[in-house]
């Protein structure tokens, strides 16, 4: 199943949605990140007499709760799985979006332990979560099906018919740019 996003230019692009288990994946990345930055606080709070055990929690807390909005929808988790929040709409992910997928997040990730945000994506026919659904985005998976390489050695089909017969027209040279 592909979810097709219109561009501001009108061109429709197909992208493959994240899988439950791939998003699931990424939270389990990011959640061990943040699981060595609260031990890496707490044994630096433990050494030194600088930091202070509240001034230390303060931080700690500030990091652990703006972690997934500061990224803006490309946490260590997405980056490391090649995932990417998109606008349904095709425009740029805005401050509000990440702004109101976060603050969802509290409800259908951290109150529920996921549940609700593993409910709503296998329910919903673009795999989002509550979040998603209020932000007017998803969560695609980006794969490098081709490259260049792979371009140059690929073998027309005898039946092929182009879309746009004007191509016939375009040099080597046009092509290659």
């Amino acid at each position: 199943m592909d979810i097709s996003i219109r561009t501001a230019q009108h061109v429709n692009i197909a992208y493959q949605p994240a899988g439950l288990v791939n998003r699931i994946g990424a939270t389990l990345i990011d959640l061990a990140f943040l699981g060595g930055i609260y031990i890496l606080c707490f044994t630096l709070a433990s050494l030194s007499s600088i930091f202070r055990n509240t001034t230390t929690a303060i931080i700690l807390l500030v990091i652990l709760m703006c972690y997934h909005f500061v990224f803006h929808g490309r946490s260590l988790g997405k980056l490391t799985l090649h995932l990417r929040v998109v606008r349904l709409d095709g425009r740029k992910l805005s401050f509000w979006n990440c702004l109101l997928r976060w603050i969802l997040r509290l409800v259908d990730i951290s109150a529920s332990m996921g549940i609700l945000a593993m409910l709503s994506i296998i329910i919903s026919s673009k795999m989002q979560r509550l979040g998603d659904l209020a932000a007017g985005t998803t969560v695609i998976h980006e794969k490098k099906d081709t490259d260049l390489r792979r371009i140059s050695f690929f073998e027309t089909p005898e039946s092929y018919q182009p879309t746009f017969p004007q191509i016939a027209m375009l040099s080597d040279k046009d092509m290659a740019i």
